[in-house]
């Protein structure tokens, strides 16, 4: 299953409206994620959720609100925003807010987090500003197995044992030991 986690760590992050919010430390993960960029590579067919929360830091004196959502590469913004707001919506910070969308690219892409609205230059607070990303199915996988009484087959495609890339109806790379005869 493919995933990532990564966090804003040691400092605060200045955002303002269309910043791409940058995560700087990956806690793990085999999703690749440009800590430069913001950006999130996904693969077509398979099904993500993507999930963020984001923090005001106590250190703003003046914005009152910060709203992000999910963008692709192609500027496409998905659903759910993130809405964070400070404790009195009106001075300064210590608000928080979580954003969950599930997604599946019809083409290979990257994500990245999208701040589409600030009331003014906001400090997203390190440690407490997170997301993760973790492949929840594939719409690629198919079963070409029949289960009939006691019979399994395969009417499609060839099998490999120990090779990936069966040329023959079976494909067997290693030793193969039989208790009968071969026909």
């Amino acid at each position: 299953v493919d995933y990532v986690s990564v966090s804003r760590t040691g400092t605060d992050q200045t955002v303002n409206t269309n910043s791409v919010v940058l995560f700087n430390t990956v806690h793990g993960g085999n999703i690749p994620y440009n800590t430069s960029t913001g950006a999130f590579s996904l693969t077509a067919g398979k099904t993500y959720r993507l999930s963020a929360t984001l923090s005001l830091s106590n250190g703003n004196s003046t914005v009152s609100e910060c709203n992000a959502i999910w963008k692709t590469a192609a500027g496409d913004l998905l659903t759910n925003k993130v809405e964070v707001l400070s404790s009195s919506h009106s001075t300064n910070a210590v608000g928080n807010g979580n954003v969950s969308i599930i997604y599946t690219p019809t083409v290979n892409t990257t994500v990245s987090l999208y701040v589409t609205y600030s009331t003014t230059n906001a400090l997203l607070w390190q440690t407490y500003t997170f997301a993760s990303i973790e492949q929840i199915g594939s719409s690629a996988i198919i079963d070409p197995w029949i289960l009939s009484g006691t019979n399994t087959y395969n009417t499609t495609g060839n099998v490999g044992i120990g090779n990936n890339a069966p040329t023959q109806a079976l494909d067997v790379t290693g030793n193969v030991n039989v208790s009968g005869k071969i026909n």
